[in-house]
C-alpha cells in the first residue's frame, strides 16, 4: 500500500510536465497526504519539491515556496537540506526555469526562516 502515494506523487508530477497541472497538481497533494498518513516522514522533503516545482510551473510562485518553507525543517532534521535543491535540478524545470525558481526562493529569505 505504500508505494502507491508515491506513484500518485509521480503521476501528478508527469501531468504537470506535460503542461496538465490542473490535474497534476492534486495528484501530488493526495500523494503528500497519503504519504504523511502512513507516518512516514523522511521522503517527505522531496515530495514537497516537487510539489514546489508543479505550482511554480503553474504560476503559483507563492505557494511554491510554502511547499519549501514547509520541506526545510523535515530535511534538516533528517539531515537532507541538499536534497530540496538538488530535486529541483531534475526535469521538467529546465536550467534557465530552475534558476528563475531558485532566483524567487532565495529573494524571500523570510519565508523559509
Amino acid at each position: 500500500m505504500y508505494w502507491l502515494a508515491p506513484a500518485e506523487i509521480y503521476r501528478g508530477w508527469a501531468r504537470n510536465a506535460s503542461g496538465d497541472t490542473a490535474e497534476g497538481i492534486p495528484w501530488i497533494e493526495q500523494g503528500i497526504r497519503d504519504i504523511r498518513a502512513t507516518g512516514t516522514v523522511l521522503t517527505v522533503p522531496g515530495y514537497l519539491a516537487r510539489k514546489a516545482e508543479a505550482l511554480y510551473l503553474a504560476d503559483r510562485t507563492s505557494e511554491a515556496l510554502e511547499a519549501i518553507k514547509d520541506a526545510e525543517p523535515m530535511a534538516e532534521r533528517f539531515e537532507q537540506p541538499a536534497q530540496i535543491r538538488s530535486d529541483l535540478c531534475a526535469p521538467p524545470l529546465g536550467p534557465v526555469q530552475h534558476q528563475n525558481f531558485v532566483g524567487a526562493i532565495d529573494s524571500k529569505p523570510q519565508l523559509l526562516a
